[in-house]
């Protein structure tokens, strides 16, 4: 906060705001359950891939939640390599991409996109920065993963066989969303974009460097729908 003068930290939603914020989290909090279960079925190519659907789940929401805002035609046919790209990954030889894991994927991309739409419809009426409203959504995403550990059981923390990977994995993971906040205040909207799109790729790469298992077809796929995301996030930032 001090970093970038936003001012005090705002550690709880305004009174009018606490509903909207309450479900902007468990959005925000069921994208990253879905996205780690799915993590666990299939691999971490074909995952990265399926998520990079996540703009036309948001395009097609946006049609019934955000009537207003139109999307230009050039837009919505970036959506095309993206949907391509996802496809050539899962019918990809020797992909590993199940009905399990790729409807908990695109359920992820709903619940992240449903996170986008949510916060634009909270804005434009609660006057509050990004920084408080990540801060908001941290603590009660807290809140929402200690009622999902009260209802699961305590026992679930027995099945943890490597605690330092899990501590290495909360570190490094706070530590992306921390600098992502930061990064985005210092660039423009588009090469923020474009830098998170071009994260998928890496992603796909460093898999395939520890776990194996990628074919050319699933590597063409990615390239594909991450191209598609990149033309759609430029498409979007000249609106």
């Amino acid at each position: 906060f001090k970093l970038d003068g936003v001012g005090k930290p705002k550690v709880w939603p305004a009174r009018k705001a606490l509903t909207i914020t309450v479900l902007l989290s468990f959005t925000f909090c069921a994208g990253f359950i879905t996205l780690n279960i799915s993590l666990g079925l299939m691999h971490v190519s074909s995952v990265m891939t399926a998520r990079a659907a996540e703009p036309v789940a948001t395009w097609l929401l946006g049609l019934f939640f955000l009537p207003n805002e139109k999307t230009p035609m050039n837009a919505v046919l970036c959506l095309v390599p993206i949907v391509l790209g996802a496809g050539l990954s899962a019918v990809a030889p020797g992909s590993n991409m199940n009905a399990s894991g790729f409807c908990l994927v695109m359920l992820c991309n709903v619940c992240f996109s449903l996170r986008t739409i949510v916060t634009k419809l909270l804005k434009s009426w609660n006057d509050i920065d990004n920084y408080n409203l990540f801060l908001q959504l941290c603590i009660l995403g807290s809140l929402w993963q200690g009622v999902i550990l009260i209802t699961t059981g305590v026992q679930s923390l027995k099945q943890i066989v490597n605690i330092p990977i899990l501590l290495l994995n909360g570190v490094t993971f706070y530590l992306y969303m921390q600098l992502s906040w930061v990064v985005m205040s210092r660039v423009g909207a588009v090469t923020h974009s474009v830098c998170n799109s071009l994260r998928r790729p890496v992603m796909c790469a460093a898999g395939w460097l520890v776990f194996g298992g990628m074919t050319s077809w699933g590597i063409a796929g990615a390239m594909i729908a991450t191209a598609g995301t990149m033309l759609y996030a430029r498409e979007k930032q000249r609106l």
